[in-house]
């Protein structure tokens, strides 16, 4: 009795081709997906804003020292934590440190007189503590 051997069937080099193919693509699209996932996860968290204001004359905003630009001024492109905002115009500044709120605006409205004691104005910004989040405003 003759036993029948068993001669497994030669796959298709087409479909080898086209599964090395897919392989291929499917990888090049995780990295290229992949690239912009991880560079968008340091904006998960949000960005943060500034509305900055010097009424009865124009001025230059400040952000840690870098000019941001002239007043009045408004950006939601900013990266959250606690900064140093300057304000000034030809006569004087006005400087605070403020957090900055992910997902939150902090809004730096001041008269800058000849003088601080000439100055006033108003800021608004967030604040998270213990009891939550707490909103701070200075005038």
């Amino acid at each position: 009795m003759a036993v029948p051997i068993y001669e497994p069937k030669q796959e298709s080099k087409v479909l080898t081709i086209a599964i090395y193919v897919f392989a291929l693509v499917g990888v090049g699209l995780l990295v290229y997906f992949g690239s912009d996932l991880i560079s968008a996860l340091g904006s998960l968290q949000g960005k943060s804003g500034i509305s900055a204001e010097i009424m009865h004359s124009e001025g230059n905003v400040y952000l840690e020292g870098d000019l941001l630009g002239a007043t009045p001024y408004s950006s939601a492109e900013l990266k959250p934590g606690e900064k140093k905002v300057r304000l000034e115009n030809d006569t004087t500044f006005y400087e605070a440190t403020m957090n900055f709120t992910p997902k939150a605006e902090v809004v730096v409205k001041r008269d800058l007189g000849v003088s601080d004691v000439f100055s006033s104005g108003q800021n608004f910004w967030l604040e998270k503590d213990s009891s939550g989040t707490v909103l701070s405003v200075i005038s």
